[in-house]
């Protein structure tokens, strides 16, 4: 089973995949997130400050722990698409997708010709030439392609970009999307609610997997799960870090306290 097979059943089962967030350089968070049970990572090649290279330790970090690696691209280009592909990653998350075109090329960037445009060059992604190439090309096809909803353009359109022909799953960038209403980062306004709302019964009549992008937020958690959400990404490499020693500090001085006053 591939890695994201394993994302793919969990959902098939009625349960749900939860990944996390990179951004930061060096791959021992994505070792370790990895082996704390996270179903996939997202490596933010959006916001994130890691490189090229340093993607493919994530990759093999990730894998080693039979965990699934989706990565996002800054934008819907295939020239962005095709070095990330031949590392082997099983997501490609493309941002800012508002109607057909941008959801098909999209589409097309994942796919080797005759239904797409990606070029030949694989690495990683064949075992280096090692894997038989019947076998790779199937392997090839089960890459994710998942489109992210983020703009009022979007949930405009939104007909027309779950229809197009290979799109796999659905992301909801609520900041991005807030923002376009005019109601930034306010992610309890109803109107931003009510898109959501409207993105996800869209999701349901056309069968895709949805879920979001946010920090550790049981609201937000509970939103999205009671609209149907099957997979979903929280926290990551530095909400954890911050969120911990935040803890930690408290927890010191609340301790300190206590013992001081006996």
């Amino acid at each position: 089973m591939s890695y994201i097979d394993r994302v793919l059943d969990k959902i098939n089962r009625g349960e749900v995949a939860v990944g996390t967030h990179i951004k930061w350089e060096g791959s021992t968070a994505v070792d370790v997130l990895s082996r704390s049970g996270f179903d996939y990572v997202w490596l933010d090649g959006e916001h994130g400050i890691f490189t090229r290279v340093q993607v493919a330790d994530y990759i093999r970090a990730a894998h080693l722990n039979h965990t699934a690696v989706f990565h996002r691209i800054p934008y819907n280009k295939p020239e962005l698409t095709k070095p990330f592909l031949e590392m082997g990653v099983d997501a490609i998350i493309f941002p800012m997708i508002n109607n057909r075109r941008d959801a098909e090329e999209a589409v097309k960037s994942v796919l080797y010709p005759p239904e797409g445009v990606r070029g030949f060059g694989p690495g990683m992604a064949n075992d280096y030439g090692m894997m038989g190439f019947e076998e790779y090309l199937e392997q090839a096809k089960k890459v994710w392609k998942i489109i992210q909803i983020e703009h009022i353009d979007a949930v405009n359109h939104i007909d027309e970009i779950l229809s197009a022909e290979g799109v796999d799953a659905v992301i909801i960038g609520m900041y991005d999307l807030s923002g376009s209403m005019g109601v930034l980062a306010q992610l309890q306004s109803e109107k931003l609610l009510k898109a959501c709302d409207y993105i996800a019964e869209k999701c349901k009549e056309y069968k895709k997997p949805f879920g979001s992008s946010i920090s550790y937020d049981e609201l937000l958690m509970s939103q999205w799960f009671a609209r149907g959400a099957s997979f979903m990404t929280i926290g990551g490499d530095a909400d954890f870090l911050v969120s911990g020693s935040k803890q930690a500090i408290e927890g010191a001085v609340s301790i300190y306290e206590r013992v001081k006053k006996g």
